[in-house]
């Protein structure tokens, strides 16, 4: 059996990796997916999906608390995860990354001494390292997607 393409109109991109050529970089093989993960995110951009606006007369506590959950969507999305809703799973831990690296430390509250608020903040920079771990997941799970389109 053949790992060709089905019809000679069916060829891969000239900007995808061969896949019967060993490629010098090991990784070579995730740009297809990285390639498709940019354009996701630039979409996303683009409409406005990534764009967030913190109200400074808005508790930092509840914004601790919004991060939470959607910590936690983000987290049951990821053991969901199929072929189908990659790109939403994909899109919802990039704002979750986003918003706790980017967003969040601008509010007036974040530096807070106050003791709850650092042990809120501390939780928070916790999800923010689970978060980035899952996300690298589902980016490598997009990117083999990717890559079996292209072979």
């Amino acid at each position: 059996m053949s790992d060709g393409p089905a019809s000679p109109s069916a060829s891969p991109s000239p900007s995808a990796p061969s896949p019967s050529a060993a490629p010098a970089d090991p990784t070579a093989w995730r740009l297809p997916g990285q390639r498709y993960r940019s354009a996701l995110l630039l979409a996303d951009e683009d409409t406005g999906g990534s764009s967030f606006v913190l109200n400074p007369t808005v508790p930092i506590t509840k914004y601790y608390q919004v991060s939470r959950r959607a910590y936690h969507q983000f987290r049951d999305s990821c053991g969901y995860l199929n072929e189908h809703n990659v790109d939403e799973v994909y899109l919802m831990g990039n704002r979750l990354v986003k918003f706790l690296t980017a967003v969040l430390p601008r509010h007036s509250q974040y530096g807070s001494a106050h003791q709850d608020l650092v042990e809120a903040r501390d939780e928070v920079k916790l999800i923010l390292v689970d978060a980035g771990r899952m996300l690298a997941e589902v980016a490598l799970y997009l990117d083999r997607l990717e890559w079996d389109r292209w072979r």
